[in-house]
């Protein structure tokens, strides 16, 4: 994290860009997302960790694009294109293929 903190200071630095207007609600707005959510998002991963292997979390992870592409559609009114339509199609397959091994090898080990 300190090594990508340092390279976006580095850009914001280099980009010209008008300069940040602090006022009352963007402070709240930026101690909300760096304190409450990142300690609820790593409150609930560190609880799936502790309730799912973790292979079968990590799997959850490749969701994350799947649910930015069509929330951007839903709130945004943005269209995906093809490469992300196919890509959201080849993680569902991934998805579908690691849930139907999955099965298998349980059904396996209790015939």
């Amino acid at each position: 994290m300190l090594c990508g903190a340092l390279f976006l200071s580095a850009v914001a630095v280099l980009v010209p860009e008008k300069p940040t207007q602090w006022n009352g609600d963007y402070i709240f707005l930026l101690v909300f997302i760096a304190i409450v959510s990142t300690a609820l998002g790593w409150f609930l991963w560190l609880y799936v960790l502790d309730r799912l292997p973790a292979w079968e979390a990590s799997l959850s992870v490749l969701g994350v694009p799947v649910v930015a592409i069509l929330s951007a559609h839903l709130q945004l009114d943005e269209t995906a294109s093809g490469f992300e339509l196919s890509g959201m199609l080849l993680i569902g397959a991934g998805l579908a293929l690691l849930s139907l091994f999955n099965w298998r090898q349980q059904r396996d080990k209790n015939p």
